[in-house]
């Protein structure tokens, strides 16, 4: 087993190590140091709960989405894949939207508020299928995996809530405002937040067209340069294995 201590972008830099040299079998355990700590890689938080016995472990499959720039494998996204200038990082001990291009390129962590628009005209081709967005603007594209995650019944998720009875276990947003940002809006209905979701599975093929240069790929918080002006994404179930703390049957007792 392979222990990570750090977030999101940490757990998702070994997670791509382990695949990319054979090693899926391999339960990656994720204590929470980072960010966000979202998942599904970090899955305990030993400040609140200390370091579990290994045999209160248990393991189990998650899948990723895969992005590509162009034909180049860049990372896998376990928790979101985003398209977008800025991301969440930690500055004196506080969670700030930065310049993702700086922290790409120099390493320097540059408060900065996000793009209202990143794409003049995005195109997404689904299978050889062409759609359009129709939105105003698009300020962020975000994309996940949404196998662990059950909307069953929920409707205000839109689209989402038909995943967990399909084999559509990834899906796509687009949207009109920043979502992944600390500089939030109260958004009311002169200002509405509009979105475009799109679902899709393991046997898809995903290309994004259209989206400018300002825009970096940033993969569970790790932000990286693009080459290329096609993006490509696709769902891939089952690729790695995570270790979790299964709990204490004695606790609550």
């Amino acid at each position: 087993m392979l222990t990570v201590l750090g977030g999101d972008g940490t757990a998702a830099y070994a997670a791509d190590a382990l695949i990319q040299n054979g090693c899926n079998d391999t339960p990656i355990f994720g204590i929470a140091m980072g960010t966000a700590n979202v998942g599904p890689i970090v899955t305990h938080n030993a400040f609140e709960k200390g370091i579990p016995p290994v045999e209160r472990l248990r393991t189990e499959k998650a899948g990723a989405v895969e992005a590509l720039d162009g034909e180049k494998h860049v990372a896998y996204a376990f928790n979101d894949a985003v398209i977008g200038n800025t991301l969440l990082a930690t500055a004196d001990g506080k969670t700030i939207t930065v310049d993702a291009s700086l922290l790409a390129r120099e390493g320097c962590i540059v408060p900065m508020t996000p793009a209202d628009r990143i794409t003049d005209k995005l195109t997404i081709i689904k299978n050889g299928l062409r759609s359009v967005s129709a939105l105003r603007g698009v300020a962020q594209i975000i994309a996940s995996p949404v196998e662990r995650d059950n909307f069953y019944g929920r409707a205000v998720t839109g689209i989402l809530c038909s995943a967990p009875h399909t084999a559509n276990k990834a899906a796509i947003l687009i949207s009109e405002r920043p979502v992944i940002t600390m500089e939030q809006e109260e958004y009311g209905f002169d200002r509405p937040a509009a979105v475009e979701q799109m679902l899709f599975g393991a046997r898809d093929s995903i290309e994004l067209f259209g989206v400018c240069d300002n825009a970096l790929l940033i993969i569970d918080g790790n932000p990286y340069l693009r080459l290329n002006e096609t993006i490509k994404l696709r769902y891939i179930p089952e690729i790695i294995t995570i270790a979790f703390d299964r709990g204490d049957p004695d606790e609550g007792k």
